[in-house]
């Protein structure tokens, strides 16, 4: 008996013939989606403790960050739970630091002087203390405290650079002008001293809470430091009734600092995102500058050029030791998702 004349004799094999056929039809159809998708879908990025980019569908492609370039995505991955956008991109074999260190389960509390038992790079200066919580938050305390990154060889510098951190205004002890997220960078700060001041020289990024969004720049540990570009009274805009910086909100801020093509000139940029990070931050620009060598330090021109062999309108060209965040008179400030990144 043939095949056609078998099924219209058993009248029952027609329906399970044909619900075998669409079963094997469905299968080819889920086979190829299943092919389609896990070959062309965006890759998931997290980061390990190296800081290296692992692309979760693949666990055996892992990027160096230290030696990339051009990151296949402008997301700078922080954490595993938060990744933070780049502005620039990383510099091939460029330099990287972070604050994965600060959510290793490990509290500590940081006396000036001292190095992050977890992260040899990372030092407490100043006057003041800093708090790891070891859930990914520093507090600093104190009159003058400082968090300083740099090699301890002194062999390691940061040239162009892209600083990024987050902070949440608490409580202060006093009240100064100097009060705010502030950023140094290109500065050799951490060697300077009364004998020696010259190495006191930096560029600081400056979100103020007075509401000032600045820069200045230190060419001598001593006198006064120069006025603020890009005018003194710059300001970023708050949504509180006297303008100043709100308490108890993360604001993230990112400091660039960038030898222009002429080789003789620095762009300073400074933005702010008011989002947490959410979806790698809503970064708004909120003041920038070029150091041209019109940019003095006050009252210390002859000074300058007597003790330190140049003048008081010095640009910062070279590279620097370190990179840091400093505050005044506070009882109680707090950062997070600190980075480091040399760009081009």
């Amino acid at each position: 008996m043939g095949l056609y004349r078998w099924i219209k004799a058993v009248p029952i094999i027609k329906p399970i013939l044909i619900i075998f056929i669409l079963g094997l039809v469905l299968s080819v159809i889920y086979f190829l989606a299943t092919y389609y998708w896990s070959n062309n879908k965006s890759p998931v990025v997290e980061v390990n403790d190296n800081y290296q980019e692992i692309i979760k569908d693949n666990p055996s492609k892992i990027i160096d960050l230290s030696t990339l370039n051009q990151p296949e995505s402008n997301v700078s991955a922080i954490s595993d739970q938060v990744q933070i956008q780049m502005l620039y991109p990383t510099k091939k074999g460029g330099r990287i630091w972070n604050s994965t260190s600060w959510s290793n389960n490990e509290s500590r509390t940081i006396p000036s002087g001292k190095v992050d038992s977890f992260d040899s790079e990372f030092i407490a200066r100043g006057n003041g203390t800093v708090f790891i919580d070891g859930a990914g938050t520093a507090q600093l305390q104190g009159s003058a405290p400082r968090m300083y990154v740099y090699d301890n060889t002194k062999k390691k510098k940061w040239n162009n650079v892209e600083v990024t951190v987050y902070a949440k205004r608490i409580s202060e002890s006093g009240t100064v002008s100097s009060q705010g997220i502030v950023i140094g960078a290109r500065s050799e700060h951490q060697d300077a001293t009364l004998k020696n001041p010259c190495l006191g020289a930096t560029y600081y990024g400056r979100l103020l809470y007075d509401g000032r969004a600045v820069f200045q720049k230190e060419v001598i540990h001593e006198g006064v430091y120069s006025v603020n570009k890009p005018s003194e009274e710059n300001k970023a805009k708050w949504n509180t009734p006297n303008g100043v910086m709100p308490s108890n909100i993360w604001i993230g801020v990112k400091f660039i600092v960038m030898t222009n093509p002429d080789k003789k000139s620095v762009m300073l940029e400074l933005y702010r995102d008011l989002t947490d990070g959410k979806n790698g931050g809503k970064w708004e620009k909120i003041a920038e500058y070029t150091d041209k060598g019109d940019w003095f330090q006050n009252d210390s021109k002859n000074k300058v050029k007597k003790k330190c062999g140049y003048s008081a309108n010095k640009v910062l060209l070279e590279p620097g030791t370190s990179v840091f965040i400093r505050n005044d008179k506070v009882s109680n400030v707090q950062y997070k998702l600190f980075s480091i990144r040399e760009i081009e």
